[in-house]
C-alpha cells in the first residue's frame, strides 16, 4: 500500500501546487510525471488483479501469431462482435513484435494512459485533478483488474471529443472498434443523442429524482431490459450469453452495484444542482456533465443487474470534471481547501478498495521487475 499511497501524495501535491499555476497547459503538463508514474505501476505489476490475470495471460499463451492467426477465417467462424476478436489480434500483434505477456501488459497500460491524457486534456482546465480521481475511481479497480475494458475505456475517451462535435461516423468507428475487445461498448452508441439534450438546472433536477426512486423498482427484482432479448441471437460468445444476462434469461453474470456509489453519487448531483447557474457552460462542460449523469441509472435502476456493473468505467472520471466545474469560479484558497477535501475522500475510497479486494492481496504491490523478468519472448 506504501507505493500507492506515495505516488498518491505526490499527485495530490501536484494538484494543489497547479492550482497556484496561472496557465492551463502548464498544469496539464506537469499531470504527465504521475500519470507517467502510473503507467510503469500498471504496466509492470506482477500477477495482480485477480483470477482475470491469469486468464489474460492464458489468452496471450495460446494466441498465434499474425502468420497464423487467420483473421479473416475467425470473423467468419465466430463473428466480429462478441468473440472479442479484437482483444486476440492485439494480443497476435504484440506476440508478433517480440512481446511476452508482461510486455503486453506493460503496452496496454502505456496506451491507456496515453488516452486518458490525450482524451481529457481539452476538457479540462486541471488534469492533476483527474489524476487523483482516477486513483480512486479506475487506477486499481480498471487498470489492474479488467485489461480488456481498460483498452476499451482507453478509446472510448478518445472519442469524446467527435461525441462533443457531433462527428458521428468517427464516434461510432471507435466505438465499433473498442467494442470487439470488450463488447459492453457497443451501448455506448445512444450517448450520441446526448448533443440533442438540452442541458438545465430544472432537467438535472426532474432527472435526478425520476432515476433515483428506480431504485425501488430494483429492489422489486423488475427486469426493464427483458425486451433485449431479441437482439441475443444476432451476436455470438460472450456478448449472446452478456445479453441473455440482461435480458434476464441467463444467470453467467451475477452480483451488483454497492448502494454507497448512489449516495456518492446524490452528493456529487446535489452539487452540480446547487452550483449549477453559476457554471458558465460551453460545449466541453455540457458533454462532461451530461456523462456524469449518464451513471446515475447503472446505480439507480440496474444495480441489480452484475452484467452492468463495469459499465459506469467508462464515465467515472466525469467526477472530476464536475469537481474542477463547480469550483472554477472560487478563489484560489477556496480551490485548495476543496481539492484537499476530495484527495481525503479520493485517497480514503482508493485504500477501501485495496484492502477489500480479494481479502487485500494488492495491498502488497509486486512488480515483475523485481524479479528481473524481461517484456521481450
Amino acid at each position: 500500500m506504501w507505493i500507492y499511497s506515495l505516488v498518491f501524495l505526490f499527485a495530490t501535491t501536484l494538484l494543489l501546487f497547479s492550482t497556484l499555476i496561472p496557465k492551463k497547459q502548464y498544469r496539464n503538463l506537469i499531470a504527465i510525471v504521475p500519470i507517467g508514474i502510473l503507467s510503469i505501476i500498471t504496466g509492470t505489476r506482477y500477477y495482480m488483479g485477480g483470477y482475470d490475470i491469469y486468464n489474460y495471460d492464458n489468452t496471450f499463451n495460446i494466441t498465434p501469431v499474425l502468420n497464423d492467426f487467420h483473421l479473416l477465417d475467425t470473423i467468419k467462424s465466430s463473428g466480429l462482435f462478441g468473440s472479442e476478436i479484437g482483444y486476440k489480434f492485439l494480443n497476435s500483434l504484440i506476440k508478433t513484435l517480440g512481446f511476452n505477456f508482461f510486455g503486453f501488459t506493460l503496452i496496454v497500460s502505456v496506451f491507456f494512459y496515453v488516452c486518458v491524457y490525450a482524451g481529457l486534456s481539452n476538457f479540462t482546465n486541471n488534469m492533476n485533478l483527474i489524476v487523483v480521481v482516477m486513483m480512486y475511481k479506475a487506477f486499481l479497480g480498471l487498470t489492474f483488474v479488467y485489461m480488456r475494458q481498460c483498452i476499451a475505456v482507453g478509446i472510448f475517451l478518445l472519442s469524446i471529443k467527435y461525441l462533443r462535435e457531433g462527428k458521428f461516423l468517427k464516434y461510432c468507428i471507435l466505438i465499433l472498434i473498442a467494442s470487439t475487445i470488450h463488447f459492453a461498448t457497443i451501448f455506448l452508441i445512444p450517448l450520441y443523442l446526448l448533443r440533442y439534450v438540452k442541458l438545465t438546472k430544472k432537467r438535472i433536477i426532474i432527472y435526478s429524482i425520476v432515476f433515483t426512486l428506480t431504485i425501488f423498482i430494483s429492489m422489486l427484482n423488475i427486469n426493464v431490459l427483458s425486451h433485449l432479448g431479441v437482439l441475443s441471437s444476432l451476436f455470438s460468445g460472450s456478448a449472446q450469453d452478456k445479453i441473455d444476462s440482461v435480458a434476464g434469461s441467463g444467470n453467467a453474470y451475477q452480483g451488483g452495484t454497492n448502494l454507497l456509489h448512489l449516495a456518492e453519487f446524490l452528493v456529487l448531483d446535489i452539487f452540480l444542482i446547487l452550483g449549477f447557474d453559476r457554471i458558465k457552460l460551453d460545449k466541453n462542460k455540457e458533454i462532461m456533465i451530461k456523462l456524469f449523469l449518464c451513471i446515475l441509472p447503472f446505480y439507480s435502476l440496474f444495480v441489480n443487474e452484475g452484467i452492468l456493473v463495469r459499465m459506469p468505467f467508462y464515465l467515472l472520471l466525469s467526477y472530476g470534471m464536475v469537481i474542477e466545474y463547480l469550483v472554477e469560479n472560487k478563489s484560489v484558497g477556496i480551490k485548495l481547501i476543496i481539492y484537499s477535501a476530495v484527495s481525503v475522500i479520493c485517497f480514503l475510497g482508493m485504500y477501501k478498495y485495496v484492502s477489500q479486494f480479494d481479502g487485500g492481496i494488492m495491498m502488497t504491490y509486486r512488480s515483475f521487475l523485481q524479479y528481473g523478468l524481461s517484456i521481450f519472448r
